[in-house]
């Protein structure tokens, strides 16, 4: 009886692992860069790293040795344009599974000196964000989005303000680990065209 409450309990665990999202947060405001990992309700700042935090000490590299000759077969290559068509299409699957929580874009360009300027690039950039906000949508399951475009005539430099907060489930991040590998075993395997 105590093994099936085990097996119970493991299976339990490895579902709640297997279900918890992993995500990263980032925010960039005019230079200033901040990141932030997050794993169920646990956040871990990346960037900018903790005061006080010594950097980590490089290991010098040892002497490199000589390889010795070998006299076996040489290793197979791997077939590049039939991992780079499946990878592709193993990409293509994750991005549904991606979830862009938010996404929030504020660009403040400067009329300073040349404010004809100013305004084609305030044009352009408003015509990239709502081609953008479509392609977002198309691609992605995008909670929240926010993309504005903007000119300040008195202002000497473009100010802008950039936040993401992305997730997706560790299942899937495995799943996808395992069809990686999958594919990559199997263009081992592939023969190339000319052998």
């Amino acid at each position: 009886m105590t093994a099936v409450i085990v097996i119970v309990c493991v299976l339990a665990a490895l579902a709640a692992i297997a279900f918890l999202r992993v995500g990263v947060e980032a925010a960039a405001e005019d230079g200033r860069v901040s990141a932030t990992a997050r794993v169920g309700f646990v956040k871990i700042r990346l960037y900018p790293r903790k005061p006080g935090l010594k950097p980590r000490r490089v290991k010098s590299a040892k002497r490199a040795r000589k390889p010795k000759p070998r006299t076996d077969k040489p290793k197979r290559k791997p077939d590049i344009p039939y991992l780079v068509s499946e990878g592709v299409k193993l990409l293509a699957t994750l991005r549904r599974r991606l979830i862009i929580k938010r996404l929030r874009i504020w660009y403040a360009g400067a009329g300073g000196d040349d404010a004809a300027a100013a305004a084609l690039a305030y044009g352009g950039l408003s015509a990239i964000f709502g081609l953008s906000e479509v392609a977002l949508e198309a691609a992605f399951r995008v909670r929240e989005y926010d993309l504005r475009a903007g000119v300040d005539y008195l202002a000497a430099k473009p100010s802008y303000r950039a936040e993401a907060d992305i997730s997706v489930a560790v299942w899937e991040v495995i799943a996808l680990g395992a069809g990686a590998l999958r594919l990559l075993l199997r263009g081992m395997k592939k023969p190339r065209g000319g052998e």
